[in-house]
């Protein structure tokens, strides 16, 4: 066994059967039937652009949609394919550091068979991709390639909003690098063009609501909340990439500075700045400091000798996939633990942040498994109850709604790719919202979840009540009605 290993391990493949052991593992999850919310949220952006979220994400999903690709894989194979490409480029780093195919084998497991992984890696989210294009810059590092370097690092902001952190540590590094200052200052100002477009799409709307992600409320004790994260980041990245995780010696990290390897420099950013956003602004989610704790185990060279249990740590990486794997795929299992386990019900609302309980009627976690399952007979009938009062076989031309997710699911559903979303109290939205008034006669539609139709946007006009239904994930009453716009 170990013979076959070295030999894949020089032709530098091990990642081959690594990726197809995580890809059947993904694989109920690549085929859950619907779009969950923020999925409907980037196929909504890929016909009505956000330059200032994740772009690269949402325009490559408009392009498998162009390409014809069938519904589902056009959506998520932005997530499955960067998760694939993620373990090639880390074998070609560790092939580079002569680590050797055991440890390589023991690492790549590590990163594939983690809870984060799996997740990102079949539902569509920006993760993935900004971490593919990290590990690139990386990897161009290694080849001292300046311009490779820093095109990747600035596409990391392109791909999500916190590859911010990615130009940061592209910085430190360059300022460590031997050679001409004008070589690395082209190097620098190149990337800074590339992310300016981004940059100026931002708003002050935006930024404030991304400040509100992962929010703690303040009324909840530091020890609640420190308990929370700890457990989110473990459950997340799973026992193998934890164990596995570099430990450094105070004498080790002077030298971790000296050799400036880029890693260095990103884990660095991501881990800084993220534990910083924790600590001052409560802001706390497990997985913003996972791609942080994935280039701290490529810049540490591992001289040490591989710990003898890592095959047993890899094994509970795999069971907690698992675990998540049939949790999702089927949503009746964390409505039994919720039951059982009121603590654990509550603690959806805690890590999902102050900004999500204003803009989403989501609080537990078997509605949030329950977005990934159909709910085409609510959206069914609103089209029907919209249909039949105007006459027309026509959508609406804007819908308006207090559960963004909700709203983005039905459009995506009826496959309306001009409607207009309006959340009005959502900053990540405000570029539909900013200037909204529809004109006398300009019908649309209104959604209320939270708040009553008629209180949701003055500048609706006059409403008109059709139906109320219940939440197709929480059973919440959903009050639906026309504005006939002013």
């Amino acid at each position: 066994m170990r013979t076959y290993l070295e030999r894949l391990g020089q032709r530098q493949v091990l990642w081959i059967p690594v990726g197809v052991l995580a890809f059947f593992l993904k694989l109920p999850l690549v085929l859950l039937p619907a779009a969950g919310r923020d999925e409907a949220v980037y196929a909504y952006w890929a016909n009505h652009p956000e330059w200032a979220y994740a772009p690269l994400l949402h325009q490559w999903v408009k392009l498998n949609t162009w390409l014809g690709l069938p519904d589902l894989l056009a959506l998520r194979l932005p997530a499955i394919l960067p998760g694939l490409l993620l373990l090639w480029l880390t074998e070609r780093i560790l092939a580079r550091q002569n680590r050797d195919p055991i440890r390589r084998l023991a690492l790549l497991l590590a990163v594939a068979l983690s809870p984060w992984q799996i997740y990102a890696g079949s539902i569509l989210h920006p993760d993935n991709l900004m971490l593919f294009l990290m590990v690139a810059a990386v990897l161009g590092a290694c080849q001292k390639n300046l311009y490779r370097t820093a095109f990747f690092a600035a596409l990391a902001f392109w791909a999500k909003p916190a590859g911010i952190l990615a130009l940061a540590g592209l910085g430190g590094w360059l300022i460590g690098q031997p050679g001409p200052r004008s070589q690395k200052g082209l190097a620098l100002t190149f990337a800074l063009l590339m992310v300016l477009p981004v940059i100026l799409a931002f708003s002050p709307e935006m930024i404030a609501a991304i400040a509100e992600f992962g929010k703690m409320p303040a009324a909840r004790p530091w020890w609640s909340n420190l308990g929370l994260f700890l457990a989110s980041l473990g459950l997340l990245a799973g026992p193998a990439l934890l164990a596995l995780a570099p430990r450094l010696k105070r004498a080790e990290i002077p030298i971790q500075l000296r050799e400036q390897s880029l890693a260095w420099w990103l884990a660095l950013a991501y881990l800084g700045g993220f534990l910083l956003a924790a600590a001052t602004r409560g802001q706390i989610k497990g997985n913003w400091l996972l791609p942080g704790l994935l280039m701290l185990i490529l810049a540490t060279p591992h001289s040490r000798p591989l710990m003898r249990r890592w095959p047993l740590w890899t094994s509970l990486s795999l069971l907690f996939s698992l675990l998540l794997v049939i949790g999702m795929s089927n949503p009746a299992l964390p409505r039994y633990f919720e039951r059982t386990f009121p603590e654990w019900a509550q603690s959806y609302g805690a890590q999902a942040g102050q900004r999500e309980a204003r803009v989403s009627a989501t609080a537990s976690w078997s509605a949030r498994v329950g977005e990934y399952q159909s709910a085409a007979p609510f959206f069914r009938a609103v089209l029907q109850a919209w249909r039949e009062r105007h006459g027309s076989e026509n959508f609406p031309p804007w819908v308006l709604g207090d559960d963004y997710g909700l709203t983005a699911q039905m459009l995506r559903a009826w496959g309306a790719e001009q409607v207009r979303m309006i959340i009005p109290e959502d900053g990540v939205f405000w570029r539909e919202s900013a200037g909204f008034a529809p004109g006398s006669g300009n019908h649309g539609l209104l959604l209320g979840v939270r708040m009553r139709e008629d209180e949701l946007w003055p500048e609706a006009g006059e409403i008109i009540f059709m139906l109320e239904l219940p939440h197709p994930q929480t059973g919440d009453p959903v009050r639906i009605g026309v504005g006939k716009g002013r």
